[in-house]
């Protein structure tokens, strides 16, 4: 996540447009679509850990309102996009979350010192359009061993984490 520019991982996007196709196939007034669909769910029922709504169903696992969202797949019914936007960001989150508060001098983890000297404050998690400014650190003329220096920090910091 470039959380200094205030973006959201891919996996947030994808887990949301996997949503919204799944809304649009339980809105089909295509017949054949609808079976495919109750044909999937009762797979999942049974078990089968292949099928596309045993694995939306598994994902839906740590959400904080998982099991709401797992019912509605298994009764064919829509999923609200915009709670589940909630529970997502809240759930990646969970990981600035732990290291706010800890000195990133003393802490042995780089997501501790990228939160507190290089990441914007979060965005709230019921506003998505709040409007963010760029850390001064993108806008100065750095040298080529900072600039790089800095690349390496944040590629290192997502391998470890």
């Amino acid at each position: 996540m470039l959380r200094e520019c205030a973006q959201e991982p891919l996996q947030f996007y994808w887990f949301r447009s996997a949503v919204k196709f799944w809304n649009r196939t339980v809105d089909s007034n295509s017949n054949t679509l609808r079976d495919v669909t109750k044909a999937d769910i009762s797979l999942g029922n049974s078990g089968a850990s292949n099928c596309w709504t045993r694995q939306m169903k598994d994902a839906f696992g740590d959400l904080q309102n998982g099991t709401v969202y797992r019912s509605d797949l298994f009764q064919c019914r829509k999923l609200n996009i915009s709670y589940l936007r909630i529970d997502l960001r809240f759930r990646h989150q969970a990981v600035w979350r732990e290291a706010h508060g800890q000195d990133p001098c003393s802490s042995l983890k780089k997501s501790v010192a990228y939160h507190n000297w290089f990441a914007l404050p979060e965005r709230p998690v019921f506003d998505a359009r709040a409007p963010f400014v760029l850390p001064e650190y993108l806008k100065m003329a750095l040298s080529k061993s900072v600039t790089r220096n800095v690349a390496r920090f944040r590629i290192r910091t997502w391998v470890e984490v």
